[in-house]
């Protein structure tokens, strides 16, 4: 590990937090996406290795102001496991495409609201700063699935538990970890001018590029 990690984490989290105009935090953002930067706020370290696959795709979507804070492409699992050092365990994943961003509200973002609106496929959850705005689901989607295993061989015998979720915003006033403080980045979270996207293709092993369905919707 480099041993200026720390130092340069914390430089590059300074940026974010004090960022003054959204152009600059797409700016940084873009930097974080293509490795000139260690890592984020909303994300202590370099970019996951299965978002480097919608690196490009992650990049557009800056480029047409939309700030991407959390999300994966779809992934099936395997029998083979990666090992996690803090649970002493090999894991497989099944993971559902989702995506979530900040966009400033205006023409784009009320044409992505329309987009959403009229099509099944990606369900969607929209808040600004005082609470929902438009969703439509109304329970938790489960976006990671795992199996654990202490050795490797044993991993195809172990059971599938759900991981992590998204949670609807009809049960939720607030996306949880985004308004508040949580996400550590002013410039978005006190202000009004801005929404928060939530997009989820629920379906484990989706190979559907949700980036891509999103810059359609935005062009």
């Amino acid at each position: 590990m480099d041993p200026d990690f720390e130092t340069k984490l914390n430089i590059s989290c300074d940026l974010f937090k004090s960022a003054k105009t959204f152009r600059e935090l797409l700016r940084l953002n873009k930097k974080f996406i293509d490795g000139e930067l260690v890592g984020t706020p909303y994300h202590l370290g370099p970019l996951e290795s299965d978002s480097v696959t919608i690196k490009n795709d992650l990049l557009l979507l800056h480029d047409e102001g939309l700030f991407t804070v959390n999300g994966q492409p779809g992934a099936a699992g395997t029998e083979y496991g990666v090992w996690y050092e803090y649970s002493k365990k090999y894991f497989d994943h099944l993971q559902a495409p989702y995506l979530c961003f900040y966009m400033e509200k205006g023409p784009l973002a009320d044409k992505l609201k329309r987009s959403l609106a009229t099509q099944e496929q990606i369900k969607f959850n929209i808040w600004d700063k005082n609470g929902p705005v438009l969703s439509n689901f109304f329970e938790g989607i489960s976006v990671t699935t795992e199996r654990g295993a202490k050795k490797k061989k044993n991993i195809k015998h172990a059971a599938w538990e759900e991981s992590t979720h998204i949670w609807s915003a009809h049960t939720n006033r607030f996306p949880p970890g985004r308004y508040g403080g949580e996400l550590d980045i002013p410039l978005v979270e006190d202000s009004e001018d801005f929404i928060f996207v939530d997009t989820v293709i629920p379906e484990y092993g989706s190979s559907a590029s949700l980036e891509q369905k999103i810059l359609f919707f935005l062009l």
